[in-house]
């Protein structure tokens, strides 16, 4: 499967999908039932060891009128999209049975979580740290002057404005927020 022992390919262009299975499916709105517009769907595997996702976000596509179709990687012992939306919350779902060819989500409305930082005294705080925790990402940690870093998902963390106003994406799994 090198690449150098695969045919040349021109202008008929295409992906090889021998080792992937295609999946295909509609997301909607959840409180009107209808199609949602633009979304991203990304494919990635459950790891059942440490009870985690590993996303494939170069295998992320876009989806258009309610409609998408992704491929998978058939070596994944368990499958699992996650479909994003703006004004939207995310959401996963299994591909169970593993064969399962299609995968149909509706999408809760929800805004990104935001805030002000203050002191125990009201004053706003500038520059600080703040951390989205989710069950779904690695954990996050402290670097060597003790600030905050994500791994993977750099969207878990921002810093506060002038204001001590600060608002990140809304994640997969999210938990708590950390200043």
């Amino acid at each position: 499967d090198w690449p150098q022992n695969r045919p040349l390919r021109g202008a008929e262009g295409g992906a090889n999908h021998a080792d992937e299975v295609a999946v295909t499916g509609r997301v909607t709105d959840q409180q009107t039932g209808e199609p949602l517009a633009h979304f991203q769907v990304t494919p990635g595997a459950v790891d059942l060891t440490w009870k985690r996702n590993s996303w494939d976000i170069q295998k992320t596509v876009d989806g258009t009128n309610g409609f998408y179709k992704v491929y998978l990687d058939k070596k994944w012992s368990q499958p699992i999209l996650k479909v994003e939306a703006e004004g939207y919350l995310p959401a996963s779902v299994l591909l169970r049975p593993l064969e399962q060819t299609n995968a149909d989500l509706a999408l809760e409305k929800g805004s990104r979580p935001s805030g002000t930082v203050v002191t125990p005294a009201g004053e706003p705080v500038a520059k600080e740290d703040v951390l989205l925790v989710c069950a779904d990402s690695d954990q996050p940690g402290f670097d060597y002057e003790g600030h905050f870093y994500a791994r993977q998902n750099k969207q878990q963390l921002t810093t506060t404005d002038a204001k001590g106003r600060f608002a990140l994406a809304p994640q997969l799994g999210m938990r708590s927020v950390a200043v």
